[in-house]
């Protein structure tokens, strides 16, 4: 942990991968002071932020420490990223217009999947609603779906707000960011039986 002398309190001794803030009260500028050295405090700074501990963030190379600049606060710990699972995903949000990695542009308010298997890397730009899993469609069987708002289904169909559709196809289906599953729906099979009775009773 970092000290400081007891005996000066203008001298401070920071530790490696410790860092803190001081403003030239002169300038009114504060400034970052970077471990390991000893800093000697002058008669016009003060010392707004003592020794802290840098943060890390995992990439691809080993932890890469880094300190918080003058003016920035830590708004949200570091945590693990999210790992998407295969016939899942992340409906996301943005929460801010912006221009993402493919150079496709996102209103405010638009909302898109991330489809795993993959590895999420977060923006500040972007909101995590929910995890969205695949519903499996059995033979003889369907999902009902109904459009949360107008858009392109995944067979390249336009839908409407609110209207409903079935997917017949069996296998997982993972719906869209503005789908949603209604129900699943069951085949009637007819037999020679079944028919005959329908075939008697028919008006």
């Amino acid at each position: 942990m970092a000290t400081r002398r007891s005996t000066d309190e203008s001298i401070y001794r920071i530790p490696p991968y410790y860092y803190l803030h001081v403003l030239d009260q002169n300038l009114n500028v504060t400034r970052l002071e970077i471990g390991p050295q000893t800093f000697i405090r002058q008669d016009n700074e003060r010392v707004v932020k003592p020794s802290l501990p840098m943060l890390t963030r995992t990439s691809d190379l080993p932890k890469i420490p880094f300190p918080c600049t003058p003016g920035e606060v830590l708004k949200q710990v570091v945590t693990p990223l999210k790992v998407v699972a295969a016939n899942a995903a992340l409906r996301l949000r943005a929460v801010l217009d912006f221009e993402d990695e493919t150079d496709e542009k996102r209103t405010a308010g638009d909302e898109w999947l991330f489809e795993g298997p993959g590895t999420y890397i977060p923006r500040k730009e972007v909101a995590i609603e929910e995890t969205v899993r695949a519903t499996v469609i059995k033979p003889n069987q369907a999902i009902r779906l109904r459009a949360r708002k107008e858009t392109i289904d995944r067979q390249g169909s336009a839908r409407v707000t609110g209207e409903e559709w079935l997917v017949k196809k069996t296998g997982a289906y993972l719906p869209g960011a503005y789908e949603e599953v209604v129900d699943i729906v069951n085949a009637f099979v007819l037999t020679e039986k079944v028919h005959m009775l329908k075939s008697k009773f028919k008006v």
